[in-house]
């Protein structure tokens, strides 16, 4: 089906073309042209009911992809979008790997919507609570500095993402294990910014890593995907030279400020819903309270 190809054996043919078709239809849908690389790559699907060795390959290129008894045909269609994913990601440029170094990064259209279900409480919490600077001026509306905590802007991330506050607690969190004399890191933890700020350029490739995690990352990454239509993908893969924030911008076809808003939207919404009383319940509670006051006050013991 288009560039994809899928070996079987001649008797589970026809349950699994529809499968495949439906494959090739969403990487198309999600990547344009850039769907073609999964032509790099036989799968081999073996299903669980059928002998192996059924499949007339000598020697497969690849371990096969085992199909469950009884899977339905949209299942089918999540197990083989899984095996392809890795694929897709190993495309992709270098920089683009670090920034969501995932290889499901790239998947199904309505991405954002599964991200947002499966992580509704771990998203707000992190947005909420997170020790960095950018992102608690994120959650109260700074939008330039939700740009700075996703590790999507400016032009060194030592200084752009992190301020000197940020820079102490990331030397002291994350790179203790620097063959370097701890007079260092006492000088960073007492203060020395210039020294946390050396410190920091240590870290793998001597830049700290984004202040707000991969799952807040993977999600601005399938917004934009979403917004963007099929000519997402390539258009985020053209310039890799741009800053991350031009290549989202590039990708949603939206101006990045929208997008990013969009997406602090959706994780302020994923906010752990609270019961609000009405009137009549909380004048309830004042009656009942001052009941109980006046009960314990006649008990025997404050007589």
């Amino acid at each position: 089906a288009g560039a994809l190809v899928v070996a079987v054996a001649p008797t589970a043919v026809e349950r699994t073309r529809p499968a495949v078709d439906s494959v090739w239809r969403a990487l198309s849908s999600r990547f344009g042209a850039g769907a073609a690389v999964v032509g790099q790559a036989l799968i081999v699907i073996q299903y669980a009911d059928q002998p192996e060795g059924e499949i007339p390959l000598e020697q497969s290129p690849t371990p096969p992809l085992y199909i469950p008894n009884r899977t339905a045909a949209n299942e089918i269609v999540d197990l083989v979008m899984g095996w392809v994913s890795p694929t897709v990601f190993r495309s992709v440029d270098a920089r683009l790997q670090e920034w969501v170094p995932h290889p499901y990064a790239f998947t199904s259209r309505g991405a954002a919507s599964t991200l947002l279900r499966a992580n509704r409480a771990s998203l707000y919490a992190e947005l909420a609570t997170a020790p960095w600077h950018s992102a608690r001026t994120c959650f109260r509306g700074a939008i330039r500095d939700c740009r700075a905590a996703l590790g999507i802007s400016g032009t060194d991330p030592v200084l752009d993402w992190l301020d000197a506050a940020d820079r102490r607690h990331y030397v002291d969190s994350y790179l203790k294990y620097l063959p370097v004399p701890r007079t260092r890191y006492d000088r960073c933890a007492s203060g020395d910014d210039d020294e946390c700020i050396a410190l920091t350029r240590l870290a793998p490739n001597q830049r700290p890593s984004p202040p707000l995690s991969v799952t807040a990352r993977l999600l601005l990454l399938a917004l934009a995907l979403d917004a963007g239509g099929p000519d997402a993908f390539p258009r985020l893969l053209e310039h890799p030279d741009r800053s991350m924030d031009a290549r989202l911008e590039a990708a949603a076809g939206l101006p990045i400020d929208s997008l990013v808003a969009g997406w602090r939207h959706d994780v302020l919404a994923t906010h752990p819903k609270t019961v609000a009383a009405d009137a009549r319940a909380a004048w309830g509670a004042v009656v009942w309270s001052v009941l109980l006051a006046i009960a314990a006050l006649r008990s025997t013991r404050w007589r």
